[in-house]
């Protein structure tokens, strides 16, 4: 093992009393080498370590981002298929609030198509009564409807008149007010007839025949009533 000599200078004291000391610089021993290396390891493993620590930080503060980005997008396409279910299921339940209303539209009409000669016969039957009530209490109804008719043939110079035959003594009564309306030189003749209701009249000319009965009168109504309707 190589050894070294080193003399130095000690202000104040002299070469006489100088002490020579003996500096030895010694190859480390096995067991020292080994500590030494586990020491530079033990360094290299901090640094290591603090590497490790800080790639694992940002690989944390990477996944973050990412699961922040993926729930955005997801929550995004979340939002649209939520959406578009939504909007589908919404068409669909229009689809079958309409198959229930034509259904609905469907059936009703049926029904009225059924009860409508039911209820036209019905309501014939009430004008019936009522005109029959009119009449009991102002035989003079025949009058006004023996007019509107007379009006229609009002330039035909043969007329024949035919009312019921309770209703023909009010109409005899009312003669002159029927001729002033027919041309001067105009025949009308007055006839019972069973087969006229009473307050309705049949008004046969040589070119026509004017029905003012009231189930003609009446079912005529009902036809200008479904025409507004269906307008």
């Amino acid at each position: 093992m190589p050894s070294f000599y080193s003399r130095r200078v000690l202000k104040g004291i002299s070469l006489d009393t100088a002490v020579c000391r003996r500096l030895e610089l010694r190859e480390l021993s096995p067991a020292e080498k080994r500590q030494d290396l586990q020491n530079g390891r033990m360094e290299d493993r901090g640094e290591a370590a603090e590497t490790a620590a800080q790639i694992v930080a940002q690989a944390e503060e990477e996944t973050v981002r990412i699961r922040e980005e993926a729930y955005r997008q997801g929550f995004e396409a979340g939002f649209r298929d939520g959406r578009a279910r939504g909007e589908e299921k919404a068409r669909e339940m229009m689809e079958r609030a309409r198959a229930v209303l034509n259904e609905a539209e469907a059936e009703r009409a049926a029904v009225l198509s059924r009860l409508e000669k039911e209820i036209v016969a019905l309501a014939q039957e009430i004008a019936r009564r009522i005109v029959a009530a009119e009449l009991r209490v102002n035989p003079q109804v025949i009058v006004g409807v023996a007019k509107e008719a007379l009006a229609l043939v009002r330039d035909r110079p043969h007329l024949m008149l035919l009312v019921h035959p309770e209703d023909q003594a009010v109409c005899q009564q009312a003669r002159r007010e029927f001729e002033a309306l027919l041309p001067e030189n105009a025949v009308l003749r007055i006839l019972p007839d069973l087969g006229v209701e009473r307050g309705g009249c049949i008004i046969e000319t040589g070119e026509g025949v004017v029905d003012a009965t009231m189930g003609t009168r009446w079912a005529r109504m009902v036809e200008e009533l479904k025409g507004l309707k269906n307008d």
